[in-house]
């Protein structure tokens, strides 16, 4: 079963078709008008995504050794993206990369 919203017209999509006259036309959630080339590249992007994360965490976990923590390895390797911005968390990344 599909959920839908009640919307305003002024917020249904131009390219919607009317079910009716009523001005507050039901569309469906699934209905965002993305051409197939569009959901393509978005996959594509979410992919490229998932795999640096994955292969940055891999690189982390691997190289570990050569960092200068000791613990926390797998919240470590889990927040690798977000703890960038720490310089000396970077300076161990880049030791564990090189590893």
């Amino acid at each position: 079963m599909r959920a839908s919203y009640r919307l305003h017209p002024a917020f249904v999509y131009p390219c919607k078709q009317r079910l009716n006259s009523d001005p507050y036309t039901r569309i469906e959630v699934d209905s965002i008008p993305y051409t197939k080339k569009e959901r393509q590249t978005m996959n594509f992007l979410w992919l490229l995504l998932g795999v640096i994360y994955l292969g940055g965490g891999w690189r982390f976990w691997v190289g570990f050794p050569q960092t200068n923590f000791t613990q926390s390895r797998l919240l470590l390797t889990a927040l690798w993206p977000f703890l960038l911005v720490n310089k000396p968390y970077r300076q161990n990344f880049m030791k564990a990369l090189k590893g």
